[in-house]
C-alpha cells in the first residue's frame, strides 16, 4: 500500500507599515478542542523567525491542518496576511487575490503586476516580495 505525503504551505506577510488589521482570507474558524502540541506551534513560529516560508508535512489525518489553524488563529496579530489557500479552488484566481491583498501592505515601488500574469511568474514575484 502507497502512503501519501501531504504538505501545507504557510506563508508569513509581515510589512513595514502600521496597517489597522490584519487582512484575514478563507480562514477556518478556531477548533474549540484543540490541545497540546505546544512543541510543534513552537518551531512553526521559530521557523517563520528566520524564514518566510514553513511546510508541513505528514500522511492523512496527521493534524496539519488543525496546527496550521491553531497556529493562525493564535499569532493573527503578529502577521499583516493570513490567507488560507484552499485545495477545492483553483490556485491561479487564489494567488491572484493574495496578490492584489499583498499590494495592500507593500510599499509603492514593490508592487505586484495582478492582471494576465502567469502563475509561475506570480508565485515567483510573490516569493520575492515577501523576502
Amino acid at each position: 500500500m502507497r502512503k501519501h505525503l501531504v504538505r501545507l504551505v504557510i506563508l508569513g506577510v509581515m510589512s513595514h507599515q502600521a496597517i489597522a488589521a490584519p487582512i484575514l482570507m478563507d480562514l477556518p474558524p478556531q477548533n474549540p478542542y484543540f490541545v497540546g502540541r505546544e512543541t510543534l506551534l513552537t518551531t512553526i513560529r521559530e521557523g517563520f523567525q528566520k524564514h518566510h516560508l514553513v511546510v508541513l508535512t505528514g500522511g492523512p489525518g496527521f493534524g496539519k491542518s488543525q496546527l496550521a489553524k491553531q497556529y493562525a488563529h493564535h499569532h493573527k496579530n503578529t502577521y499583516d496576511i493570513i490567507w488560507w489557500f484552499k485545495g477545492d479552488r483553483t490556485l491561479p484566481h487564489q494567488l491572484e487575490m493574495f496578490a492584489v491583498a499583498l499590494n495592500r501592505v507593500l510599499p509603492p515601488t514593490a508592487q505586484l503586476h495582478t492582471k494576465g500574469v502567469a502563475p509561475d511568474k506570480l508565485l515567483g514575484d510573490i516569493n520575492r516580495a515577501v523576502h
